[in-house]
């Protein structure tokens, strides 16, 4: 056995792996009469090759000075307590279980192994006969157990063509403005909700189908159903799904690549990969639902989540009927998954890149591998570097900010990626194509088609400045906030941006150059945006009220933080709400997006984000760059 056990009780003591690259630890948890039995275990050490069939735990570590004591050949090893729990909940009465925890199989305290180690996690996840996802022992009340059987039960597959069919529904209902061909797919959604009600009562949101029926005003033909139907089914499922175990980082990629798995917990069992296409479910038929909004969690970290167990595994191609099956597998990049998975909780932000490096074929992994002997901030310069190299694009530059230190990494001093969610290059799908991220299919071209320029950093010098390419355009003049209704939909326009809409009129701009910058010209990619956007220009043009309709697509992304601006030479955009007067706004060669940067006293800047500046996003800069309007210059980040 490994280690050494001169005494009872004595701190244990990790020997070397043989290899770090090739070798992994397991360990025999012995049996115990009762649960309050000492936890005890024999660590051995194995190729990965020839290792025995064993299980592997994945679990929330939870207070990393709440620990408990396991004794491993004798000798002490302090353990998370969540993770001690567990154990003592899975080992059996009559025999040895031969597991593989991290915190009891890795050298914790040995970088190098660590870095290793990491690097072949999912190969550990993907051998074991079974993953055991240990749950909160204490959130495994009824309604959180009943919630999860009924998430089992949706993935099953017995719903697969009802979900399908709820799904083209949905889309097109929200791509048609007429208003009797909405009605009309409104009444063939409550039809189906229907059919899957009276076949599972359970799971059933009477609010949801008396709001479908009164819009397709066919309350007579489907009343007879009211009496089966319960609402407690979506609490339940509420409650599943809003454990903490789903907010923890590393879960994803341990259920990804996990043949079989399981979700473990007083009295519960349920198998992950149907439990996590359930979530795909539910959330299909909670899509747009005010009633539901709130019960359910949605967004990227769970769209991440039912993505993954989709595709069950690295390079695994998606199941026939899937909603993702027409995604390349490749097209989740490392920028974008770690994009989708900014939410979600970690103790080292260094495993916000490390970990998702292991969800993706990115050929930036073999130019970033997992090194915990360098710092974040180390890391993160190191990204960014190889990302401008090897992708000839600037996307990772939209992670950076003013809060990070340097600006330019993609994170904040306590690990956090940048909260993107009022930008433009946010991660998009639209049928089935990403848009924007790492230079694919990109919405916009602020700098044509140039190739990004950058100075490698000076030899000896520290390697906080990114040196970059490019030119200025403008300087702001004028901030005013955008901020969206809270009351319907539609964006509210504070009195003041109207009065630079005024200005700006003055100035030579249209309405429809206003409203363009407001939208971010989005109507131009999405075709079903064409009417809407006009819809808005109508109301525009006959109403004095400040709240006109919304560019749905838009307002997801126009949240409370972005900024009016009215810029030194007259254009207008909208620009991030940490932006100042005074700040100038810069194309740097190769980039989609302008950016706004802040002077610094020593002559270098500070990247605040990047913006929309109207008639400045399809190269017109460019051109009259190339025409001796701008000067090239050296922008040094900091």
């Amino acid at each position: 056995m490994n280690g050494a056990a001169e005494q009872p009780g004595s701190a244990y003591s990790f020997d070397k792996l043989p290899d770090n690259s090739t070798y992994i630890r397991l360990a025999r948890l012995l049996p115990a009469a009762s649960i309050d039995d000492p936890l005890k275990c024999q660590l051995g050490v194995h190729l990965r090759g020839e290792a025995p069939p064993y299980e592997a735990i994945s679990y929330v570590c939870g207070d990393p000075n709440d620990t408990r004591p396991i004794m491993v050949d004798g000798s002490t090893l302090p353990i998370y307590a969540t993770l001690a729990t567990a154990l003592q909940h899975i080992r059996l009465h009559d025999r040895p279980r031969v597991i593989w925890a991290d915190a009891i199989c890795i050298h914790q305290a040995d970088d190098l192994e660590k870095s290793y180690q990491v690097q072949g996690m999912y190969k550990i996840y993907q051998r074991s006969k079974h993953t055991i996802a240990w749950l909160d022992y204490h959130e495994s009340n009824g309604d959180f157990q009943r919630g999860m059987r009924l998430l089992e039960h949706l993935g099953s597959g017995k719903y697969n063509d009802l979900r399908l069919e709820l799904q083209k529904i949905r889309r097109e209902r929200g791509n048609l403005l007429s208003g009797r061909l909405r009605l009309s797919r409104a009444a063939e959604e409550a039809r189906l909700l229907l059919r899957i009600s009276g076949d599972s009562p359970l799971f059933s949101s009477r609010k949801t189908l008396t709001r479908l029926l009164r819009e397709s005003r066919r309350h007579s033909q489907f009343s007879r159903f009211g009496s089966v139907l319960d609402d407690g089914g979506w609490e339940a499922v509420s409650a599943a799904l809003h454990s903490s175990y789903f907010e923890r980082l590393w879960i994803w990629p341990e259920l990804a690549f996990s043949e079989e798995a399981s979700f473990v917990s007083n009295n519960l069992v349920a198998d992950v990969h149907k439990v996590l296409l359930g979530y795909g479910f539910v959330e299909t038929m909670t899509l747009h639902d005010d009633d539901l909004n709130g019960l359910i969690p949605a967004g990227p970290l769970f769209f991440a989540g039912h993505y993954l167990a989709d595709t069950a595994g690295k390079k695994q191609k998606h199941p026939p009927g899937s909603e993702f099956a027409g995604i390349p597998e490749d097209n989740l990049s490392l920028l974008a998954l770690m994009k989708l998975m900014r939410d979600a909780k970690c103790a080292d932000p260094r495993d916000r890149l490390f970990a998702m490096e292991t969800l993706t074929s990115d050929p930036l992994n073999a130019l970033n591998p997992p090194d915990y002997t360098l710092s974040a901030s180390a890391v993160f310069k190191r990204f960014v570097r190889t990302y401008i190299e090897l992708k000839k694009d600037f996307s990772v530059l939209s992670f950076g900010g003013v809060e990070a230190a340097p600006s330019w990494i993609p994170t904040n001093d306590e690990g956090e990626l940048k909260e993107l969610e009022g930008t433009y290059m946010t991660f998009f799908i639209d049928d089935e194509h990403l848009l924007g991220l790492d230079g694919r299919d990109p919405l916009y071209r602020a700098a044509a088609s140039t190739t990004p320029r950058t100075l490698p950093p000076e030899a000896g010098a520290e390697d906080d400045t990114l040196s970059v390419y490019g030119y200025k355009i403008d300087q702001i003049v004028q901030v005013h906030r955008c901020r969206q209704s809270k009351t319907d939909s539609g964006l509210k326009i504070d009195p003041d941006i109207l009065q630079s809409r005024a200005a700006a009129r003055r100035a030579g701009h249209k309405d429809e150059d206003f409203w363009r910058t407001i939208h971010g010209n989005l109507s131009r990619r999405f075709n079903y945006l064409d009417d809407e956007f006009e819809e808005t220009l109508a109301k525009l043009s006959a109403s004095n009220t400040n709240t006109y309709p919304s560019l749905e697509f838009r307002s997801d992304l126009l949240n409370s933080h972005d900024r009016f601006v009215v810029t030194e030479r007259g254009r207008i955009g909208t620009v991030p709400d940490n932006s100042k007067l005074g700040d100038i706004i810069v194309v740097f060669f190769g980039a989609q997006m302008p950016y706004v940067l802040r002077p610094t006293d020593k002559g270098n800047y500070l990247l605040v984000e990047e913006c929309y500046l109207n008639k400045c996003m399809d190269g017109e800069t460019y051109e009259e760059f190339s025409n001796g309007k701008y000067e090239e210059k050296v922008f040094h980040l900091v």
